[in-house]
This record gives C-alpha cells, structure tokens and sequence, in this order.
C-alpha cells in the first residue's frame, strides 16, 4: 500500500498518543483513528468499528501500548497491513519487521533484526547481531549489548543496560536501571545491580514496571 489514508491505533493511553506523534512526523498526510473500547475521546471507534472500516483497504494499523502485556493481548484483534513506524531523528542500521515503532533517538545497530510489533523507545539502543522477539518493549535510554537475544514479550525498562552475548527469555522483565549480567530464563524478572532474578509470583504487581 503505497499512500493510505488512515491510521488506526489499537489503544488510546498516553504511549498511543506518542505514537500518534511519531507518526504525524513521518506520515503527515494521514488521519489517526484510534481504537479503543473503553475511551470516551471522540477521535476513538470501538473494535468492530475498527474490523468494518479495515476492510475498505485505505489504511494501516499499529499497536499502540507501551505494555507487552496489553500489546500481547491486543495482537489478535490488530488486522494487517501494519503500519511500521521509524522516527526521522532515529538510527537504523538493522532490519525492522512490520509493526514496529523506533521513536527518536533510538539506535538499531548493524544487522539487528526487530521482529514484528516491537517498540524501542527514545534513546534506546540494541546493539549489533542483536534478536529482538516480537512484541516485545524497550524503555527510554535502555542498552542492549551486542550478539543478545530477546525473546517474545519481553519488557525492558528505562535505563537498564544488558551485557552482551546473553539470552533474555521469553515473557521476562527487566526493571528500571537493572544491570543483567547473566541470562534471564523466561516469565523471570530480574531488578536491581547487578540484576537478581525473581518469579512474577514473588514481585507481585511489582512486576509491571
């Protein structure tokens, strides 16, 4: 699709009016629609709204939460094409799937490959060699060392910095500032420097960070 005219944002927190600045930036010509059942903003339609409209092939569609669990949850109701989302102050020199949304600042080194629907927030960096799973979230100013590789799902917080050459599993949580130094096994979430591991179970709505 070469010129959509609409953009339909799956969710209306505060990451998806980000998002819909991001994409105002690079896709100026474009209306945002934003999809969201429980808001009341009168630029929002419902999900079956959503499911009519993507049939006349005008538009384009993004996630829009900066929470993996949310955006796990939402991945089944988004409809393709997808939009992919790659601000101009960002540098890229990887490969970004569909889905995607790279916000200013964020660096994608040489032959890191981003899976679909991730997002690598402002001033985050993935490191070279890198696998990002999809669906999966990078904070603002987190640095992933080369070779690494992220599994699905994963949250990544601002500031945290991961050595190079480990493996992050699937669904863990990495906290705010966290220093990661070993591999994380998947649903763990590891906090603190250097970085120690605990179950979801043992963080209990801490683990959303």
């Amino acid at each position: 699709m070469s010129n959509p005219e609409y953009l339909f944002i799956l969710g209306s927190s505060g990451f998806a009016y980000e998002v819909a600045a991001y994409a105002a930036d690079i896709f100026p010509e474009r209306k945002t629609i934003f999809v969201d059942d429980t808001s009341k903003d009168a630029g929002s339609i419902s999900v079956n709204e959503y499911w009519s409209r993507i049939e006349n092939g005008d538009s384009e569609s993004i996630l829009g939460s900066g929470r993996c669990e949310i955006r796990i949850r939402m991945v089944d109701e988004i409809k393709p094409p997808f939009a992919t989302i790659v601000h101009s102050r960002a540098t890229v020199f990887g490969k970004i799937d569909r889905g995607c949304v790279i916000a200013p600042g964020a660096v994608i080194a040489l032959n890191a490959v981003i899976s679909e629907h991730v997002v690598v927030n402002y001033n985050a960096t993935v490191g070279h060699d890198c696998v990002v799973g999809e669906l999966s979230v990078i904070g603002p100013g987190a640095s992933i060392g080369g070779w690494c590789q992220v599994g699905r799902g994963v949250y990544i917080g601002a500031g945290a910095l991961i050595r190079e050459k480990l493996q992050i599993g699937d669904y863990a949580i990495v906290g705010m500032g966290a220093v990661v130094t070993k591999d994380i096994p998947e649903n763990m979430v590891a906090i603190g420097v250097p970085a120690r591991f605990y179950t979801k179970e043992e963080c209990g709505k801490g683990w959303m960070l």
